[in-house]
């Protein structure tokens, strides 16, 4: 079964464990870690990026993708080519967002009331 639609009872028992301590404030004191906002031109993402000097083999055959987060403001009929005079790290340049078990986003609206386009790299679901 693939990894990102599972639903077993592991997830489930997350998902309890966290709804629980968010609730209740129950449970041993846990230490969460996130970071938001990451700038991809500076640390990179799980997308390759044209005139990247480095780059890991797996990220060569989505470097060109439309797909990838990177390429979207400059595909054809994307609203997101209109501002390239300059890069809006956020905007037409992607973030990146690390999280381990228990973080939390929360639900937002985003910069300009624009829409959001989420890749979840690694790891279990969202």
């Amino acid at each position: 079964m693939d990894a990102h639609i599972e639903n077993n009872s592991e997830t489930k028992d997350i998902e309890a464990d966290y709804w629980d301590m968010v609730d209740n404030q129950s449970g041993p004191e846990t230490l969460v870690e996130y970071a938001a906002d990451v700038p991809t031109l500076q640390f990179g993402s799980g997308f390759g990026r044209k005139g990247q000097k480095e780059i890991d083999p797996r990220q060569v055959e989505y470097q060109e993708h439309p797909w990838n987060l990177n390429n979207l403001p400059s595909q054809f009929n994307s609203l997101m080519q209109f501002p390239r005079r300059s890069d809006i790290s956020g905007i037409n340049i992607p973030w990146l967002y690390v999280g381990m078990k228990y973080s939390t986003f929360c639900w937002h609206y985003e910069d300009l009331m624009l829409n959001s386009i989420n890749y979840s790299h690694w790891g279990k679901p969202k």
